[in-house]
């Protein structure tokens, strides 16, 4: 092996596929598992196998070496998100939202296998083609194993955690959902939400985690709908967050189609849905509570300054997956369903009229986060409303006039878009 990239809890070398000749990266943990955890780690590999097919996700194997210590390969990427960011500086709104949606993708596509990334952050968003002008991405480091082993986020890594990933350990789906915003905050500002202060002691810089509002973004050139969905991504109080990666990587979808919804995601005649019980976590769950009285902040910080805390695998690798498409524009063509074993297909029904209001439904697998297009003869923009996961809508239509609908599904394998249908049924010309 070559001289190893060192970090906290392992050492990164990089490598030659002797096959292939393909730039591999290889993972070895500083000292062997217990059991248990060992065996954890194997379920959680397993788990990610059977998502290779997730072109968002850095596909990876792993090994016990004869000294009982574990390795994990992967492909090799150029660089990370955080090593794009530190050269260039904040990079543009649309390619940082790109970004943001393919690591909502990844996390929606392990959340429903039942997998917990546990640590997003922007050093294990890799990039694979950093020189174009929307580079390809891929999230990789996944999996609660390793993490439970070394402990709670310190240095640098404390900054990019979830406040409640801080305050007692938890990750699960709703920490990642913070990771989203986390990825996207750093994209647009090039620091972490909470970045380190000179002279600030870390237990005073968790007690502002803790405590403070969400971050502002300060930056002119950032959309006020961006700039509501960072702020909602990075709230202190999980419940408060979106639902699920699944329905931000929808939200990031519209953003990056040049519109933001026409009303509210979360409207008055369709309730915001509880978070729900995580997928995993660490420790028992606790009564939640929006605020934090001051003597368990000062205990929680005593109990930080005595034990301290070790630092999370910090994984800068590098990889090739397939690439990452950019959704299409509203005035695109459908695009074509997952060519997956399982293809996703989205099948928008002949609209009905009533009057002045247009019945619409449509057909896709369980699980897609839908936005409804339409676009009024004459016209070349496209509106659009969020319809979440159901699957029919109502909208207002003018007498006499035609219109153009669409319906595009977000899943963790990208967006399928129906056909392109008239009033009467008939495809868009």
């Amino acid at each position: 092996m070559t001289a190893p990239l060192p970090g906290p809890a392992a050492a990164v070398y990089p490598q030659v596929d002797p096959g292939t000749g393909a730039p591999l990266m290889v993972k070895v943990f500083h000292r062997p598992f217990d059991p248990q955890t060992r065996a954890e780690l194997e379920q959680e590999q397993a788990t990610l196998a059977g998502l290779r097919h997730v072109r968002s996700i850095l596909p990876t194997t792993s090994e016990v070496l004869p000294d009982g210590r574990t390795a994990i390969r992967m492909p090799r990427c150029p660089q990370s998100l955080a090593q794009r960011v530190h050269v260039g500086g904040p990079i543009p709104v649309d390619e940082a939202v790109a970004i943001a949606e393919v690591t909502a993708l990844a996390l929606a596509a392990a959340h429903r296998a039942g997998l917990v990334h546990g640590g997003v952050h922007p050093h294990n968003v890799l990039l694979t083609a950093p020189t174009q002008a929307a580079p390809e991405a891929v999230l990789s480091d996944f999996g609660l194993a390793a993490r439970r082993t070394y402990g709670t986020p310190s240095g640098e890594h404390l900054g990019f955690a979830a406040p409640e990933t801080v305050r007692d350990g938890t990750r699960d789906q709703r920490s990642d959902v913070y990771g989203i915003g986390v990825v996207l905050y750093f994209a647009l500002t090039g620091k972490a939400p909470y970045p380190a202060v000179a002279g600030e002691p870390e237990a005073q810089r968790i007690l502002r985690m803790l405590s403070a509002d969400p971050p502002s973004l300060e930056r002119d050139d950032v959309p006020e709908p961006v700039q509501e969905l960072v702020t909602e991504l990075l709230t202190t109080d999980p419940q408060q967050r979106p639902d699920s990666a699944s329905a931000v990587a929808n939200r990031l979808t519209v953003l990056l189609a040049g519109g933001r919804p026409g009303s509210p995601v979360y409207r008055a005649d369709h309730p915001r849905r509880p978070a729900g019980a995580p997928v995993v976590v660490f420790k028992p769950e606790r009564p939640r509570r929006r605020r934090i009285s001051a003597g368990q902040i000062a205990a929680f910080v005593g109990v930080v300054l005595a034990v301290g805390a070790v630092a999370t695998a910090l994984l800068i690798s590098d990889d090739d997956p397939p690439a990452a498409q950019t959704p299409p524009s509203p005035s695109s063509e459908p695009t074509t369903p997952s060519t997956s074993a399982n293809p996703t297909v989205v099948r928008l029904d002949k609209p009905k009229v009533s009057g002045t209001v247009v019945e619409l439904s449509w057909h896709g697998p369980p699980g897609l986060d839908y936005v409804v297009w339409f676009r009024e003869e004459g016209r070349t923009t496209w509106e659009h409303r969020v319809a979440g996961q159901r699957q029919n809508m109502r909208l207002p239509i003018e007498r006499g006039r035609d219109y153009c609908f669409r319906v595009d599904g977000s899943n963790v394998d990208g967006k399928h878009s129906s056909r392109q249908l008239t009033l009467g049924g008939a495809p868009c010309e």
